[in-house]
């Protein structure tokens, strides 16, 4: 019997399965790799002589000297980066052995992913003692006390010192345990809230990171107890520059463009500052905000360029001394609106500033104050070299400013002056410094007032005395008219000296000569007074004008001979001069000054000839 059966396979083998093929070599290829880590690991991480020599010689060329770890306790590369140093130093052996570094204890780790997807976060930080040497990681010496957490609070404190910048803040992290304090790990949140002093500075703010931008927020900075600074400001990888600040009840916003890495265009700096309710007499005010912030800018500023120890002073080309600060190529739009005097509003000025190859200049300036318009140029110029000279050229005109509506604003007239002014100043100065260019300061300047009404009373306080020396017996309430006042002063070496000085009033005519010292800041005028009316003869002969610009004094000329009464006054004023002052700001004869001005000879007609028979 013969017994046949199916076979139990095929005749053909079976396939594989790709996926589990693939599984299977990228298992082993994990495998590999991580043993090859962990051999990579042995290697990197540890405290023997490579790494040690390894980490000496990096900080021998960061701090440019011969570096030197008494103990190294722990150093790792993979997965955590990490080390602790203890008593390191760099020195300089070619130059005796100078400091170049001082670390006395440093303690780090992070993950290694933490420092490649650029993580703040930190499973231990401290540096204690720190000391880089000037020209290394900075231009001045840097020194920090310490970096480290603040024991039972979320606070990390860093306290140091800049050149001779003294710092002690803390910042706000959080820990990575919770319930825990910042020595078993912590992380910087997107927004860092900062504390502490900078400086003579309290100072609080708020900082906010991103990819794209660095803002901070919240500012608030004090001095002496006294809020001085509040508002933010950002800046982002493009170079956009925006801040909203406030000193007091003046508040500036800059829209600004920094790019100094983009070298087609033409402007490092190009931009809009808008500064809103600036005060004029704020900025002198020594108790005032701005005047701390000054005094707080120059102290930061001194402690920063504090001068280097002799021991660390590069030897270097000296530069050229210089005057003006040297800036990049800069267009800055600045608009004053609801500028102020005190609690009078002036009004808004438009100010181009531009720095561009050593010259420094307010191009085009416009604006409105009380109902009158203000217009003109400003440029400050260095010639540079050995010797440099910085020269000023200023051409300014004011028309038909209503100082009347600016008294009443201030409240020192309640509709008791009134009347406009016209202003115009063209002047050049040279000097090897900004504060000699007063004694070089030369041009000319002029001004128009017409059609002025007064309180006498107001008008005296207002002129510091000046109608009471003229008439001391007059009626304080009494109005007086005031037709024209002309002034044209030719200034040569810092003096201006009077070519035109004159005022008429419904009561009497007043001429000046003389000068005003602006360098010397001192007037030496004489004014010397005619009486329109025999029945007014109580006014003094002549009085002098004297004393500091700000706080004139008169006293009675001892050299008059007396009255003078009825027109023979005006005959010592050139009349060239003032119709050339009336013509500076485009007044026409028909202007109330215009009568005291040459008229010009009527041109004679032609008559047609008679046609002959």
């Amino acid at each position: 019997m013969v017994i046949s059966s199916a076979p139990l396979r095929g005749d053909k083998p079976r396939k594989s399965n790709p996926i589990i093929k693939w599984l299977f070599r990228l298992i082993v290829t994990g495998f590999v790799f991580l043993a090859l880590i962990v051999i990579a690991a042995n290697a990197i991480n540890g405290t023997g002589e490579t790494q040690r020599s390894s980490i000496e010689r990096i900080m021998g060329e960061v701090f440019q000297g011969s570096a030197h770890i008494k103990d190294f306790k722990y150093f790792s590369a993979i997965p955590y980066v990490g080390v602790e140093l203890e008593n390191t130093v760099v020195v300089d052996e070619a130059k005796s052995n100078r400091m170049m570094m001082n670390l006395d204890y440093i303690a780090f780790n992070t993950g290694f992913i933490n420092i490649l997807l650029r993580r703040p976060v930190f499973r231990y930080l401290e540096v204690r003692n720190f000391y880089a040497a000037p020209y290394t990681l900075a231009p001045k010496a840097i020194i920090i006390d310490h970096i480290k957490p603040v024991k039972g609070k979320n606070l990390m404190s860093i306290k140091g010192q800049y050149s001779k910048l003294p710092f002690d803040l803390t910042l706000e992290a959080t820990p990575l345990i919770t319930g825990q304090d910042l020595n078993y790990g912590f992380k910087l949140d997107k927004t860092i809230k900062v504390d502490g002093t900078i400086g003579g500075l309290q100072t609080t703010l708020t900082i906010a990171s991103s990819r794209s931008a660095f803002k901070l927020q919240d500012i608030s900075i004090s001095k002496d107890g006294k809020q001085i600074l509040n508002g933010s400001f950002s800046y982002s990888m493009d170079g956009e520059i925006v801040s909203d600040l406030s000193v007091a009840d003046i508040h500036a916003v800059t829209n600004v463009l920094y790019r100094p890495w983009d070298t087609e265009r033409e402007n490092v700096i190009d931009g809009d500052v808008t500064i809103k309710s600036l005060d004029l007499t704020k900025i002198s005010e020594e108790t005032h905000e701005i005047a701390s912030i000054i005094s707080a800018i120059e102290d930061i500023v001194n402690a920063v360029n504090a001068p280097v120890d002799a021991l660390y002073r590069k030897d270097e080309v000296k530069a050229d001394p210089t005057i003006l600060p040297t800036m990049p190529n800069t267009d800055l739009r600045i608009n004053l609106t609801n500028l102020k005097i005190k609690d009078a509003v002036l009004g808004d000025i438009k100010l181009p500033f531009s720095a561009k190859e050593n010259t420094l200049s307010l191009n085009k300036i416009e604006g409105h104050i009380n109902g009158g318009t203000i217009a003109g140029n400003i440029r400050l110029s260095e010639t540079r070299g050995e010797a440099p000279e910085v020269t000023l050229i200023q051409d300014l005109q004011i028309n038909k400013w209503d100082f009347g509506q600016l008294l009443s604003d201030l409240k020192l007239n309640h509709s008791d002056v009134t009347g406009r002014m016209n202003i115009k100043t063209q002047l050049t100065a040279a000097s090897p410094t900004l504060s000699g260019l007063k004694e070089t300061l030369g041009g000319e300047a002029s001004f128009v007032i017409s059609d002025s009404e007064m309180k006498s009373g107001i008008a005296d306080r207002l002129m510091s005395g000046l109608f009471t020396a003229l008439i001391p017996n007059l009626e304080k309430d009494k109005r007086t008219k005031i037709n024209c006042v002309m002034g044209h002063f030719g200034i040569e070496n810092g003096v201006a000296n009077v070519d035109t000085l004159f005022a008429d009033t419904e009561r009497l005519q007043l001429v000046g000569s003389g000068d005003i010292n602006i360098a010397k800041n001192a007037y030496g005028l004489k004014l010397s007074p005619e009486a329109k009316k025999t029945t007014l003869l109580d006014i003094t002969p002549a009085i002098r004008m004297s004393g500091p610009l700000n706080k004139p004094k008169f006293s009675p000329d001892t050299f008059s001979l007396g009255t003078k009464i009825g027109g023979l006054l005006l005959s010592t004023v050139n009349p060239v001069l003032l119709a050339a002052t009336l013509t500076d700001f485009g007044l026409s004869a028909e202007h109330s000054c215009g009568q005291f001005a040459p008229k010009k000879e009527a041109a004679p007609v032609n008559k047609p000839e008679e046609k002959q028979d």
